[in-house]
């Protein structure tokens, strides 16, 4: 009777998580379908096997553990794709093929071993492929609590196989345990549910990874969103005023972008934007950012950078987009220009302030022909910093 209640526990825990792995399939987050595949295999092999205390039959028992087996693959195969990882054949098909030699296997003892050998390896490289992959599993508490599951049951196999193999223990079967067989399968049903659920809390925490990014950086650019820029230049601000260390901010607009759309078309206008983008933040200091205010318009803060630090950058990034035009799909090199506003912390600035007056200095540079940026030092009025034919 203690058995089966284990054997109903082991199947209902698991069960518990099952609707959370489910509601989360819709994120996209690879793996989540291998998990929900191991997790109702778990629950089937363990009321199999508590039917099996009832009828007690070789298939029931030949079911139970193939439904593992499956379970275990789809397991680390599903941890594999969370990460992206290549899945070679012989890992995923090694735990179904050690189901089969179960039941060539003569003698009670020899079926336990291989049994418990496969468990072992196979959540053992659960936990290593867990810890080995950690900085890109999210939250910690997440990898960590499926990878220390991982290793608890791996552990408890091993010490298993290893107490049949020297006759520490007599052989038992599942169903009929001594006092070491109910032990083993008390912690099994503690740590197998406990295993998923440190699968789900993997996958949310990649949900949230997925939203913060989201909430970050444009997803067409990969420039920083117009939220975050402006929470950057906040900071900024505030840092200036503390602190007394300078910063730069200069605000962009492509040149003629309407018409680049207009001939080219649309997407070809979203790669220009991709192209601009990416050829700014490979160009500028780590300490840089670039945001996209929307549309055709972003914004450079520079952190610790004078107006005459600021315009060395700008006047390079120039020279830069100049030489490296944007190659078409049928070839046509597109001329990627911009119009720029660039101004400087002052006493007393805020961000609106900072923004207006680098919003006045690009509207200048348009006046004055494009492709040109002007400069407007606090309490000054526009002047031009370079233009298309000048060096600086």
């Amino acid at each position: 009777m203690t058995t089966t209640l284990l054997f109903l526990i082991w199947g209902l825990l698991p069960a518990l998580t099952l609707p959370l792995l489910i509601a989360l399939l819709p994120s996209g987050v690879g793996g989540t379908k291998a998990f929900i595949g191991a997790n109702v295999l778990t629950i089937a092999a363990a009321l199999v096997c508590t039917a099996g205390a009832y009828f007690s039959t070789q298939v029931l028992s030949m079911l139970s553990s193939a439904a593992w087996f499956l379970a275990l693959a789809l397991l680390y195969i599903g941890v594999r794709q969370f990460f992206g990882l290549r899945i070679p054949l012989w890992h995923a098909v090694t735990p179904i093929l050690a189901a089969a030699m179960l039941y060539v296997s003569d003698g009670m003892l020899a079926r336990m071993v291989i049994g418990s050998s496969v468990n072992t390896v196979v959540l053992g490289m659960v936990g290593v492929t867990l810890v080995r992959m950690r900085r890109q599993a999210g939250p910690s508490l997440s990898w960590r609590y499926a990878a220390c599951a991982a290793f608890v049951v791996s552990a408890a196999h091993a010490a298993r196989a290893m107490a049949y193999i020297t006759g520490l223990v007599p052989v038992s079967t599942l169903l009929e345990p001594d006092a070491a067989g109910l032990v083993f399968i008390l912690l099994d049903c503690l740590m197998v549910p406990a295993l998923f659920l440190g699968l789900v809390l993997l996958v949310q925490g990649r949900i949230t990874q997925h939203l913060q990014t989201a909430l970050t950086f444009d997803s067409l650019t990969g420039a920083y969103t117009r939220r975050s820029i402006m929470r950057a230049l906040t900071q900024a601000v505030a840092n200036s005023r503390h602190s007394g260390r300078p910063f730069a901010l200069l605000l962009l607009d492509l040149d003629y972008f309407k018409s680049i759309n207009d001939l080219h078309g649309h997407p070809v206008g979203d790669a220009v934007l991709q192209h601009f983008s990416a050829t700014i933040r490979n160009h500028v200091r780590g300490s840089d950012r670039l945001g996209r205010l929307g549309g055709e318009e972003f914004v450079l803060l520079m952190q610790d950078a004078d107006l005459t630090e600021a315009l060395a950058l700008v006047g390079r990034l120039r020279c830069t987009l100049q030489d490296m035009p944007y190659r078409a799909p049928d070839g046509q090199e597109i001329k990627v220009t911009s119009s720029g506003g660039l101004t400087a912390y002052g006493s007393g600035d805020t961000a609106e302030t900072l923004i207006a007056r680098a919003d006045a200095a690009l509207y200048h540079a348009k006046d004055q022909g494009r492709n040109t940026v002007t400069v407007i030092a606090a309490g000054q009025q526009p002047g031009p910093a370079f233009g298309a034919l000048q060096a600086v």
